[in-house]
């Protein structure tokens, strides 16, 4: 179900997001819910630090640690 909000962004951001929904060809909510669907992905990765790089993906601990 789709809602509807009211929200308040910078100028900036909204004429990029209005210019790249023109581009894409897609409305401009569209282009708002796939940034926030994007932003929340990227909030649940987990960032793993080795010696000197960083593994980032998304995991759990039963299949780390899953024997065969």
């Amino acid at each position: 179900m789709k809602s509807y909000i009211s929200a308040t962004i910078e100028e900036n951001l909204v004429n990029k997001a209005k210019k790249y929904s023109k581009s894409e060809n897609r409305s401009f909510s569209n282009v708002l819910e796939l940034a926030l669907l994007k932003f929340f992905e990227q909030k649940n990765q987990t960032s793993i630090v080795t010696s000197s790089t960083a593994f980032i993906d998304k995991f759990n601990r039963a299949d780390t640690y899953e024997r065969d």
